[in-house]
């Protein structure tokens, strides 16, 4: 789909202004930085590329704020992203991970990221820490909440549709 845009997405500390500021300028910002509004900016973000060793491309990224009105300012970017990183943080993970799964929710049912199919990669944060969840534990425990989620939701959904009234 069109679009360069970039959206870092998760929940309240999971640590994506820390990875927009990595991005963006190459060094680890030590600290916490809360963010209420989004940060963006354009710049160079470089990765490896299949054979073609390191490469650099323009992108615009975007680090939308981790609280719950994640929804509204996912809206207005989404039509414009070409990918959406959602960052959990893997040490606070299983007490947060109700929280982290209606978050992603929200980002997988967005009608502008189902519709465009913009891919979601899920970006597991502080992995180096000891305390830190394993990938595939974080991967498997969301997968469980978001099948109850749906389960729920649906069932929601199935009810409020009707006349009555």
């Amino acid at each position: 789909g069109g679009g360069d845009s970039v959206l870092l997405c998760g929940a309240c500390g999971a640590g994506k202004t820390s990875l927009f500021q990595v991005l963006r300028s190459g060094s680890v910002y030590e600290g916490t930085v809360t963010s209420m509004n989004e940060n963006e900016d354009r710049f160079a973000v470089e990765g490896k590329l299949g054979g073609k060793g390191i490469v650099s491309k323009m992108a615009h990224v975007v680090d939308l704020p981790g609280h719950p009105r994640l929804r509204a300012k996912l809206d207005k970017y989404a039509g414009a992203a070409r990918g959406i990183v959602f960052v959990v943080d893997s040490v606070d993970f299983t007490t947060q991970r109700r929280a982290v799964a209606e978050q992603l929710f929200d980002v997988l049912t967005n009608p502008v990221v189902q519709r465009r199919r913009t891919p979601v990669l899920l970006a597991c944060n502080k992995s180096e820490k000891i305390t830190a969840h394993p990938v595939d534990f974080i991967r498997k425990r969301l997968e469980k909440e978001i099948e109850q989620l749906r389960s729920t939701s649906g069932t929601l959904a199935d009810t409020s549709g009707g006349g009555g009234g």
